[in-house]
């Protein structure tokens, strides 16, 4: 006796079998102390198109081709540290997403304050007088000097000029607060 056996083959639910695999890719950038000026990086991946990635969000990349790709960031200032390599590697699984968290972290902006002083009377006081800026510590200056106060970080400080001698007086507020811009 001999039996036939037939094999049947069938595709069902009408899928496209050469549609290609894709997932999504998210791209975060997460910036400390931007610099004035600053709106936003550009981001490229597997070498295509920049597109704009905001300095504290997100950009999504919907059906992307599975498998590797590699996400470069760029215009991050000379001053600023990402954290991690640049370019990075990630890979999308199919029907998935993958995420890359670019870090980049920037110098607090710094100003200064000129502070100047000008005596007038007969006896002016003999060894000058000291600033404080913010209950700190003091720092010399003449009775008719200049002194510049570097590195304040932007924001309200309190200046004093302490050190006066019995016989001087100072015109205005003292300790008088000041406002300091970046830069």
């Amino acid at each position: 006796m001999t039996w036939a056996v037939s094999l049947i083959l069938a595709a069902c639910g009408g899928e496209d079998l050469t549609a290609p695999e894709t997932g999504d890719l998210v791209i975060r950038a997460a910036t400390q102390a931007p610099p004035s000026g600053l709106e936003q990086y550009a981001v490229s991946v597997d070498g295509g198109d920049a597109q704009a990635l905001p300095l504290n969000g997100a950009l999504t990349l919907t059906a992307l081709p599975s498998g590797g790709h590699v996400v470069q960031l760029s215009g991050v200032p000379a001053q600023c540290g990402l954290a991690g390599d640049n370019p990075r590697t990630v890979t999308v699984p199919i029907g998935g997403q993958a995420d890359v968290d670019f870090e980049v972290t920037c110098p607090i902006p710094v100003g200064a304050v000129t502070v100047t002083t000008s005596t007038s009377g007969l006896l002016p006081d003999p060894d000058g007088y000291a600033v404080r800026v913010d209950r700190g510590v003091e720092l010399p200056i003449g009775v008719n000097g200049s002194l510049i106060i570097p590195d304040l970080e932007p924001g309200p400080h309190r200046l004093q000029l302490i050190g006066l001698a019995p016989n001087c007086t100072v015109e205005g507020d003292n300790p008088l607060v000041i406002e300091t811009a970046a830069g």
